[in-house]
């Protein structure tokens, strides 16, 4: 969710990576992931948490991947990530989504960088096209919200979060490009002279336009 642009494998030589590739890149990079977060945490009810949601995410919105495994890693800080056929989060950040469209937003958004094999794809050549990533991805996620029946609201107050661990500014850049209504009709988003400044420039084309 942080990052969204690590790379799981290389490319075909036609740019598409095939299948058994992906599958293998996927395997590889989530032994790489589950070592570098301390392992992976064995709590079932969180497991069954997120098996239940994940199930109802993907019979609602027929495009998401079946044979997908939900995973929380024994890291403190607030992360999300997704390799082929695995979801991943943190337990930092689990432990703060005691809300089920929260935690539903986040599966959500990891959903979209699955759908769009953003593990696959080179890494980012640098913030800008990182934080396009992202946005793409919360704009999907809101969508799968709507449609799965949750609170698509619950993008951007899984954004705010995660603020923390953003670059500077992410979060206000992300919430801003958010469909409408999916931001809340909070006085804090009113009064967030940055927001506003972004809105201004997303009218005028800008960031990502």
């Amino acid at each position: 969710m942080v990052s969204g642009c690590a790379t799981a494998s290389r490319q075909s030589l036609d740019g598409e990576p095939s299948m058994s590739s992906a599958t293998l890149a996927g395997t590889s990079a989530a032994l790489q992931l589950e070592q570098e977060c301390g392992g992976v945490n064995d709590s079932a009810e969180a497991e069954q948490r997120l098996e239940a949601i994940g199930e109802w995410l993907t019979l609602s919105c027929a495009e998401l991947p079946r044979a997908c495994r939900y995973r929380l890693l024994n890291e403190c800080g607030m992360n999300a990530f997704s390799l082929p056929g695995r979801i991943y989060l943190t337990r930092g950040l689990y432990a703060r989504l005691n809300d089920d469209d929260l935690l539903t937003a986040a599966l959500a958004h990891e959903f979209a960088h699955l759908v769009r094999d953003d593990s696959l794809r080179p890494r980012c050549a640098d913030e800008r096209e990182a934080l396009e990533r992202e946005m793409l991805a919360d704009a999907m996620a809101v969508d799968y919200l709507r449609r799965c029946g949750a609170d698509p609201t619950a993008m951007a107050r899984l954004i705010e979060i995660v603020a923390g661990e953003q670059p500077e500014g992410w979060a206000t850049r992300r919430i801003a490009r958010l469909p409408r209504p999916a931001v809340p009709d909070d006085p804090r988003w009113l009064r967030d002279p940055g927001l506003r400044r972004f809105e201004a420039g997303q009218r005028g084309g800008g960031l990502g336009q």
